[in-house]
């Protein structure tokens, strides 16, 4: 599972669970939007947790064309599991009513 858990000096940090009950390797990649290779890593361990700071503006967070992937493929097996992140801006108005 990935979740986003907030930010570090406005840039958004990402956890990944495994929840592997045995060791085991995985390669973690994270790609931008045009497929292009941000981050890349090997780990090796059971239940594992790993955090990811994404070196982007908050702001982009916001834009409609905003998307990260993140891909753990087992070393063991080569099966390959993709989690697709993406923005949905909202725009929220808040109303004060007051009596006269």
């Amino acid at each position: 599972e990935i979740k986003f858990i907030g930010n570090i000096k406005s840039q958004p940090v990402f956890q990944l669970n495994l929840n592997n009950e045995e060791t085991a390797e995985y390669y973690i990649t994270i790609k931008n939007k045009a497929d292009e290779i941000i981050y890349t890593e090997k780990v090796k361990g059971a239940n594992l947790a790993r955090k990811y700071q994404v070196a982007i503006d908050h702001e982009e967070l916001n834009y409609m064309d905003f998307g990260l992937t993140f891909e753990v493929t087992s070393a063991k097996s080569n099966k390959t599991q993709v989690y697709k992140i993406s923005s949905k801006p909202q725009i929220t108005e808040t109303f004060e009513v007051a009596k006269l």
